[in-house]
């Protein structure tokens, strides 16, 4: 069996079975035989909706998934633990991103909103309202100066 059908299996048998949505996280290694290690499955459950977007913190220690639960939820990378939850918004989160200092979260919903929050404590900074369309996409610049998004409208 490759590491990929063992993967595929230990997930189906893991989250088919769970009420929660789960985020499901694994390890490919390119060469894992040549390492001496499997490739690692990761479930972490929490969610009540549809996971529609994740992002991994540039220091890759947290992990943000975004949901139709209306929430964005951070996970701890190491542990497999639930950080905090991101609450506030009314829709489905549909993007999720980190700002280059880690030191931000931004998620995109389908009302037309960028709501930005403090990782460390939770607290929402700023909410940005009455964006064109859907945004299905957001991005900080490699500065963390600026935050691009893109949505239905075709507006960047």
């Amino acid at each position: 069996m490759t590491a990929l059908n063992t993967i595929a299996t230990l997930w189906k048998t893991r989250c088919s079975a769970r009420v929660a949505m789960c985020v499901t996280v694994w390890i490919v290694l390119t060469s894992a035989s040549a390492w001496g290690q499997k490739p690692e499955l990761v479930v972490q459950t929490g969610h009540t909706g549809a996971i529609k977007a994740l992002a991994f913190s540039p220091d890759g220690k947290l992990l943000a998934s975004g949901s139709s639960d209306k929430t964005i939820k951070l996970w701890d990378l190491s542990t497999g633990a639930e950080v905090r939850t991101l609450a506030g918004t009314t829709r489905t989160i549909t993007s999720v991103a980190f700002s280059p200092d880690n030191k931000i979260v931004a998620g995109a919903n389908e009302v037309q909103e960028i709501q930005l929050w403090d990782v460390a404590d939770g607290q929402e900074l700023r909410r940005f309202s009455g964006l064109t369309g859907t945004v299905y996409a957001i991005a900080f610049s490699p500065d963390g100066k600026t935050l691009a998004s893109g949505s239905g409208s075709l507006d960047i």
